[in-house]
């Protein structure tokens, strides 16, 4: 809530990544209070939400553990908080106590920042740190510390939920269980949803990527972690929502007196409506991302596919990956809108048996086992393109990349097959057989990366420009797949951790619910669908300098001696030059 508060309210920071800088609009800069104590305040408002979520989880250690490591005296768990709020203002000292001039710190960033805003020269802007070396240590630091105690509470309040010890009755443990996995939800879903912006600012930082509009984005959606943790709060407690706004019982002192079997029905509708409800808002939330991952993929498409600077087979991949998820959703999208129409968002025996549906279903898996297939497939054409380049450009590896494109085509269509034989050995095979694909498939691709980068970062004389471009162009794709597959491994693990406790620890629903969990697994498979592409995109210098819109036309900033400072040349200046001279006249 105070984070929240100071952003919105008191501090409302303009930031210019990549500048570790920005200027407060708020009202402590109408109070008169100093730049400098604003930083701290800021610093130290945002780093309390990791202290409450280290605080929240230790409070439930202490009710939960009756005898182990935790803190007993209520001094002890007083001086924890204190410990932990601290943190969260110390972190951030070293950097304020390291300054720069202002003057000289806005003219050396003025040197290297590409298209800077208007703002930048017309706001006092605070420059923090001419680079990100120290403030990135600090974070770090400070993460390291909050995450490091956070990961041991909810480890060690998991291993006392899941062990049977005597001292906890069945009952009080399932209580136990249904409260703990409300707070883990009701703390991460919104520090999920709030670590998309502030992913995009570390990112920035790093490769000092500027997107003004971005920027601005990002500090309005940093804005709404209280918001959205109090509807997670109000949606996840059934008691919230009783008594809160959802509930129309509280209409009775209002009107004359119900009777008592009136009073039932009314409160046995709210209950259906307040669980229907809940299954619509998780329907409303997977048809957006379903459609966010269709755009997302024909956004791919349209600037890999129909894009000069990638050879054929590189297009023919990455086209073929993206094609398979949007028939993927597609299809998944129809399979959904049976089951809707049988009268539940989620797989029951009654949509199953309609013949849509199980074609649909056919084609779900058929696309899936396709993706995965085609991203290693993609990545050894990569290798071998960055190898073996004259094989690559043979009619021979022509032959051999159609064979393999039907023979992929021909193999998902198997296992697609063995998915729905109903033979349990079978369907082993095609879930292990996925898995296979997609964990391999981030090793070739870091091979495939530090070979580019190695051989073009060789002599020039081993090889001509034209060659020596194509490895970079190799760099930029691999080394955007790797991003990319990180961050897809990481949802995917978090979405098997899920699957793991629904199937070995009884979470989260009864064992006859598998519609259920198998409905929100698939909502973090389509988040996927949605990063992948944009994580492809914004990775890749080339692709992503297509979102640079701004332009200034004039730079009013002069240095001392009173020349014009303009920025530098980027790569693909360096890059434009080199192809007009290649394709300009011979003298």
């Amino acid at each position: 809530m105070i984070s929240s508060l100071m952003i919105t309210t008191f501090l409302v920071p303009f930031l210019i990544s990549p500048v570790v800088g920005g200027h407060p609009l708020g009202l402590f800069t109408h109070f008169g209070i100093p730049v400098f104590w604003q930083c701290l305040i800021g610093f130290g408002s945002i780093a309390q939400t990791g202290s409450t979520m280290v605080i929240v989880f230790e409070n439930q250690q202490n009710h939960l553990v009756t005898d182990g490591i935790k803190l007993n005296s209520t001094l002890s768990r007083r001086l924890f908080a204190i410990f932990n709020q601290a943190i969260g203002f110390l972190f951030i000292i070293p950097v304020l106590m390291n300054v720069p001039d202002q003057e000289v710190a806005k003219r050396n960033v003025a040197k290297w920042i590409v298209c800077p805003p208007p703002e930048f020269y017309d706001m006092p802007i605070f420059i923090l740190a001419e680079d990100s070396y120290l403030i990135r240590w600090s974070v770090s630091s400070m993460l390291a510390v909050y995450i490091f105690q956070g990961g041991f509470l909810i480890v060690h309040c998991s291993y006392h939920l899941i062990s049977k010890t005597r001292k906890l009755s069945f009952k009080t443990r399932n209580m136990q269980r249904k409260f703990f996995i409300t707070v883990y939800v009701q703390i991460f879903l919104p520090f999920t949803i709030v670590g998309i912006p502030v992913f995009f600012l570390v990112f920035s930082v790093a490769t000092g990527y500027h997107n003004q509009l971005f920027n601005n984005v990002a500090m309005i959606l940093m804005s709404l972690h209280s918001f959205l943790s109090t509807i997670f709060s109000i949606v996840m407690h059934n008691n919230m929502k009783k008594d809160g706004f959802l509930c129309c019982s509280s209409l009775d002192i209002l009107i004359s007196p119900v009777t008592t079997i009136q009073r039932l029905t009314l409160s046995l509708n709210v209950e259906i409506s307040s669980e229907s409800m809940d299954w619509n808002l998780f329907l409303l939330i997977s048809v957006i991302l379903t459609i966010s991952g269709l755009v997302s993929n024909v956004m791919l498409i349209k600037l890999v596919a129909f894009k000069e600077i990638f050879d054929k087979y590189c297009k023919i991949g990455i086209g073929v990956i993206s094609f398979s998820v949007v028939i993927y959703l597609i299809a998944y999208g129809i399979e959904t809108l049976v089951c809707v129409l049988s009268g539940t968002p989620f797989r029951n025996p009654v949509c199953q048996e309609h013949t849509i549906y199980q074609l649909m279903s056919f084609v779900y898996t058929m696309t899936a086992m396709i993706s995965y297939t085609s991203q290693t497939a993609f990545t050894i054409e990569r290798i071998v393109s960055i190898k073996i380049p004259k094989f690559h450009d043979s009619r021979s590896f022509q032959l051999i990349f159609w064979i393999v494109v039907v023979v992929l085509i021909i193999c998902s269509f198997a296992m697609s097959c063995f998915h729905h034989s109903g033979n349990k050995t079978l369907v082993e095979i095609y879930g292990i057989s996925t898995q296979a694909f997609v964990l391999s498939n981030l090793p070739l691709m870091i091979v495939a990366k530090v070979s580019s980068r190695k051989m073009y970062r060789a002599d020039v004389k081993t090889y001509d420009l034209a060659r020596k471009h194509q490895l970079f162009n190799s760099y930029e794709i691999t080394s955007s797949f790797v991003f990319a597959l990180i961050i897809n491994y990481l949802i995917e693990a978090f979405a098997l951790l899920l699957l793991g406790m629904f199937k070995y620890g009884n979470y989260f629903f009864s064992e006859d619910e598998t519609g259920k969990m198998e409905f929100i697994i698939q909502m973090f498979w389509n988040i996927n669908h949605t990063i992948f592409p944009w994580s492809v995109i914004l990775f890749h210098r080339g692709q992503r300098s297509i979102f640079k819109k701004s332009k200034i036309e004039s730079n009013r900033m002069t240095s001392i001696d009173g020349t014009r400072i303009v920025s530098n040349p980027t790569q693909n200046d360096c890059f434009e030059q080199m192809k007009l001279a290649w394709t300009g006249p011979i003298f």
